[in-house]
């Protein structure tokens, strides 16, 4: 039997600053609290994840979730050491729905705690879903939210360098590498190996937020 899911992220195009900072990228995640998040906006029916798709069977790394805890006072320091000690101003986009608006808002309060300001653009669908990513030639953030990923974790290929759905804009040539190893095998356990060795590269370059 094979079961659906759905993973709520935010990224942004990882090639400006201060973003370009994999250590800004963490502290944004240290400056969540997702169970709050997942309680607020699914009822408590979802897990705080930090590899890159929504099933962590496929690399056997469940112990990577406990990685980015809930930590504040780490995050500022983070962003301290990034030299941004006072924090810096960020735009986010999100849709017109209450929902949307409302994550939007409770995230921006958690990260207000840690010094970053964000400033939230709501917009229609047609402009949410244009996908010409010039919103993120604009340094800015973005919402997305994918699932039903049933039976291969491809997600994992789309941050090759130049792939469509490489929205961050993110390059890393020993990752585009085993990427191409992935699509080659056709062996189920040398090709999850390869997984994992990809999810560990993302995973240590957190290269987009996931909720």
């Amino acid at each position: 039997r094979l079961v659906g899911s759905e993973m709520c992220i935010r990224d942004s195009n990882n090639t400006y600053e201060p973003v370009a900072d994999p250590r800004v990228r963490h502290a944004f995640l240290h400056a969540l609290d997702r169970r709050a998040l997942i309680d607020a906006f699914w009822q408590g029916n979802g897990t705080p994840i930090n590899t890159p798709f929504q099933n962590p069977a496929w690399c056997d790394c469940a112990e990577w979730d406990a990685r980015y805890d809930y930590n504040p006072e780490k995050a500022k320091q983070m962003l301290k050491d990034a030299g941004y000690p006072n924090g810096f101003t960020i735009q986010h986009q999100t849709r017109s729905i209450p929902e949307w608006q409302d994550r939007a808002a409770l995230l921006k309060d958690m990260w207000s705690k840690v010094g970053v300001t964000v400033e939230i653009n709501v917009v229609d669908d047609t402009t949410f879903y244009s996908y010409d990513k010039s919103w993120y030639k604009k340094k800015n953030l973005n919402t997305r939210q994918h699932g039903l990923e049933l039976a291969d974790p491809v997600s994992v290929i789309r941050m090759a360098t130049g792939h469509h759905f490489n929205f961050p804009e993110w390059s890393n040539k020993s990752f585009d590498k085993l990427s191409e190893d992935i699509v080659g095998e056709i062996d189920f356990s040398k090709r999850n190996k390869l997984i994992k060795e990809a999810s560990q590269i993302m995973r240590d370059e957190t290269i987009y937020i996931p909720l």
